[in-house]
């Protein structure tokens, strides 16, 4: 799913209307869908504001095609495909695997406040842990940040080089089923400023727990940014299958942080298979017009062009 449509989405699920402002300037700077097969299926390139692609390697580190069979994204859909990382040899620092890796991308660098949100289904019974890493933005231990799993399961984020982690070992343990993540990070605060998310396909968004990480924007990375692995590595491998990678941030404020209700619209859209969605948007678009003509004084009168619902 495209960005409009994914931003259409959201604004109706939000009941926002659709307006240059609809998202509160929230900009996704990266979504990787691994939907494009491009290069012989080496790369992946971001559906985002940026769209840098990313390049496909094995563990060996040699150009590889890691898309997932046709199915294998979240929805289901024949043409929703997901990055395919579980030829892994375990999880994290348990095996070596793959990686999806490009050189560092400037619009998320220096971020003074981002979300991080995506989709993980594990290859095998073994749950996410043992530092396997999920999103890397950073060349070392002290600059961007980095979303991965802890020795113990617990989802981490790290900024700048300081941590915390999500509460409760099993929260993101569900192992051969999909599981959505979400952290969003405000560095204009002081405190309580992570939260982590956790839904599923059939469970909507809450909230896991909300933690302290006072480390103001996150420092510029020169070294590359990777999925599903440490950049130029092999060492600490998610093991499965990755999808709707999204980053959302801003380098000015904190409007790159989603609220709850937006990060559940998120994960609706991402079930939506295509072309289904788009069915969707003739519908939203009537509602979206009828809400705004409201909101200019005007009562809503239902006409051959301006549908009052959708079945």
């Amino acid at each position: 799913m495209n960005t409009l449509h994914k931003t259409f989405l959201i604004a109706i699920a939000t009941g926002l209307p659709l307006m240059q402002d609809s998202l509160h300037a929230q900009t996704l700077i990266l979504d990787y869908d691994f939907n494009q097969i491009a290069g012989g299926g080496t790369t992946a390139p971001s559906t985002g504001s940026t769209t840098t692609s990313l390049n496909l390697y094995d563990s060996a580190g040699s150009l590889t095609n890691l898309h997932g069979a046709a199915g294998s994204g979240v929805s289901g859909a024949a043409g929703d495909l997901a990055l395919n990382n579980s030829a892994s040899t375990g999880m994290g620092s348990g095996g070596t695997g793959g990686r999806a890796q490009s050189a560092s991308i400037s619009a998320i660098n220096s971020l003074q406040s981002f979300t991080l949100a995506g989709w993980f289904k594990t290859g095998s019974t073994t749950s996410i842990s043992s530092n396997a890493f999920l999103i890397n933005n950073q060349s070392g231990t002290s600059d961007g940040f980095r979303l991965y799993s802890n020795s113990s399961g617990y989802l981490a984020l790290n900024v700048n080089g300081a941590a915390v982690t999500s509460s409760g070992a099993a929260t993101y343990a569900a192992t051969e089923a999909w599981v959505f993540f979400a952290v969003t990070y405000d560095g204009t605060l002081s405190s309580n400023n992570v939260k982590f998310y956790v839904g599923n396909t059939s469970t909507g968004v809450s909230l896991n727990v909300t933690r302290t990480l006072a480390q103001g924007m996150a420092s510029a990375n020169s070294g590359g940014f990777a999925l599903a692995n440490v950049v130029n590595s092999n060492i600490r491998p998610f093991d499965g299958y990755l999808d709707n990678i999204a980053v959302y941030g801003s380098q000015t404020d904190n409007s790159g942080v989603l609220s709850l209700a937006q990060l559940e619209a998120v994960r609706a859209a991402n079930l939506v298979p295509e072309p289904a969605h788009l069915a969707f948007l003739g519908c939203g678009a009537g509602l979206l017009a009828m809400i705004g003509r409201w909101k200019r004084g005007r009562q809503p009168a239902a006409s051959p062009q301006e549908p009052q619902f959708c079945l």
